[in-house]
């Protein structure tokens, strides 16, 4: 994961990335922000980055996203950048919402908002 910093203040306020999903073999998409700059679109910014760069740089072919299912906010920013809900399952020790998109599927239609 890479710290997310405000331009205006240099303030670190999260982290997003690209990581590999524990005991899958997948890649996952990660972010986290304070409260404080929850619903300000900037995890979905962030998110969306980060699916951009692993398909048109890093020539991933599928990209998976996890959270706790009381996560509303985040499986939200999972849809709107595109991804599609494929399951439940036990990440990080806890039961999560399992999400995924593949190269194929972003390149032809999500366009960031």
């Amino acid at each position: 994961m890479s710290a997310m910093v405000l331009k205006e203040n240099g303030e670190t306020i999260g982290g997003s990335g690209l990581q590999p999903l524990e005991d899958t073999g997948e890649i996952e998409v990660g972010y986290s922000l304070k409260k404080k700059y929850w619903r300000q679109g900037i995890g979905y910014e962030a998110a969306y980055a980060c699916l951009k760069y692993g398909f048109e740089s890093a020539g991933l072919e599928r990209i998976v996203a996890v959270c706790d299912e009381k996560n509303i906010g985040s499986w939200r920013i999972m849809e709107k950048c595109g991804m599609n809900f494929e399951k439940m399952i036990i990440a990080y020790g806890m039961e999560c919402r399992s999400y995924a998109i593949s190269r194929e599927e972003f390149l032809r239609g999500v366009q960031m908002v």
